[in-house]
């Protein structure tokens, strides 16, 4: 009921409003009327006695009285700050001017959460948080009773993260070579209200793109100096990445770091158990394999498929599967074609066929060919014309030509570099035959192939 009055008593002032063009210029009168008494009368200042002295109505008086007590709150707010002195005036005030403890209430809310917002606005404007205005911020919130951090939450939450998104982005380009730069973010949300937390979790979306971007440019050429890995550690130890995402981009650090190492000539060592090997012989890599062959027969050709395990070592490539395996000595493979998912191996004998590793098949790939130039004395590949290499300026503009975003469904995580028509079957390098995919789009290409 006391809402419907309220609501009733509103639309009564609106109409009189309405039918009344100079009513408002008479309340701003009668509320000048008013302050004036209440200055030179002090405690024998009576409301009643006014209104009959200046023939008001008791809706004129009211609303005058609401406007007198406003223009006393905001002349304490001058200096963006009340004091208890102050607080203790306006007590007074309000109740000399018989106002309702909640219309005081509303007016006191209203014009401090107006100084609030004219102080964060700046803030808001220049994209950054200082000393001096967080001290001016904490000084106002005091004065109404409550925090920055909760006014910020309860009001400007949103005008809040879209602040911290900006600052993000201003300096992403700095967050591989200078850890100050997301500490300055964590202090802006710190000052604001927001957990280093639920800092990552407002910014996860933009944190992934910056590490999916610098993965994507330091994993196209399969290396890691070493100005990139420090990079991408101190953006690893730095950002509050989500456990999942931080575990996902550490995985692929290690396999760019085991590339690099094998690209210098650097093998890894693995532990072989399916296979017996040789006294002396040094295992490079043990894992799961499809070998595939096409027969000829009469009929016609027929694919052959074989699942097993596969084993690089320092001086065989082997294979063993329920109904085909086989060991052939590196010196006698006559050549290794990369191709989605493995290698073509050519050896003059039973292991002429494909080899598919799954779904990370760089790592063994490159450990196969490095293996093999290795035991033919050889540092050099053949064929350099069909490296995979991207150059970097090419790899900025086809990252800018797709946005930043997978060419096929538009991902903006785990991101690879992807060449239209495979390197094997004559691919280019250039930014024509060069686009981004992610790795699920990635992976299902490389299956139709």
């Amino acid at each position: 009921m006391s809402s419907l009055k309220s609501l009733w008593t509103k639309l009564k002032v609106a109409a009189a409003d309405a039918t009344d063009p100079g009513r408002e210029h008479r309340i701003g009168q009668f509320a000048a009327e008013l302050r004036r008494a209440l200055v030179t009368q002090r405690r024998e200042f009576s409301v009643d006695a006014e209104r009959d002295r200046l023939s008001m109505t008791s809706s004129e008086c009211r609303q005058a009285a609401a406007l007198a007590y406003r223009v006393f709150v905001q002349k304490s707010w001058e200096d963006e700050r009340q004091t208890e002195k102050e607080r203790q005036q306006l007590d007074w005030i309000a109740a000399k001017l018989e106002l309702r403890p909640s219309e005081r209430q509303s007016i006191d809310e209203e014009c401090g959460r107006r100084i609030f917002l004219g102080a964060i606005a700046h803030v808001f404007a220049d994209g950054d948080v200082t000393d001096v205005e967080v001290a001016r911020l904490d000084q106002i919130a005091a004065s109404l009773g409550t925090t920055t951090a909760a006014l910020v939450q309860r009001l400007y939450e949103q005008e809040a993260i879209g602040l911290l998104r900006r600052q993000f982005a201003d300096a992403a380009p700095a967050l591989t070579k200078d850890p100050a730069a997301w500490r300055r973010i964590a202090a802006t949300a710190r000052r604001l209200g927001f957990s280093e937390s639920a800092t990552g979790g407002l910014l996860e979306q933009q944190m992934r793109a910056v590490l999916g971007h610098f993965f994507a440019d330091a994993a196209a050429d399969n290396r890691l100096d070493s100005v990139e890995r420090e990079a991408i550690d101190r953006l690893l130890n730095t950002l509050p990445l989500p456990a999942s995402v931080r575990e996902y981009f550490q995985d692929e650090v290690r396999r760019i770091v085991i590339l690099t190492d094998v690209a210098e000539g650097r093998m890894p060592t693995a532990t072989i158990r399916s296979f017996s090997l040789d006294a002396g012989e040094r295992g490079f890599f043990e894992g799961p394999a499809l070998f595939q062959r096409v027969r000829t027969l009469r009929s016609g050709p027929r694919l052959e498929e074989h699942g097993g395990v596969v084993g690089i070592t320092d001086t065989r490539l082997l294979f063993r599967g329920e109904e085909r395996s086989f060991a052939v000595r590196l010196r006698k493979v006559i050549g290794v074609d990369q191709v989605r998912g493995g290698v073509d191996i050519s050896s003059g004998g039973k292991a002429d066929g494909t080899i598919l590793f799954g779904r990370d098949a760089g790592v063994p790939t490159a450990i196969l060919r490095k293996a093999v130039a290795l035991a033919k004395q050889t540092e050099t590949e053949a064929g350099r014309d069909r490296s995979r290499f991207v150059a970097r300026d090419v790899r900025q503009r086809v990252w800018q030509k797709y946005g930043g975003s997978c060419a096929n469904c538009a991902a903006t995580q785990y991101l690879e570099f992807d060449h239209i028509v495979p390197v094997a079957r004559g691919g280019s390098n250039s930014e024509q035959n060069v686009q981004l995919l992610c790795r699920a789009c990635n992976i299902a290409k490389s299956d139709r192939i």
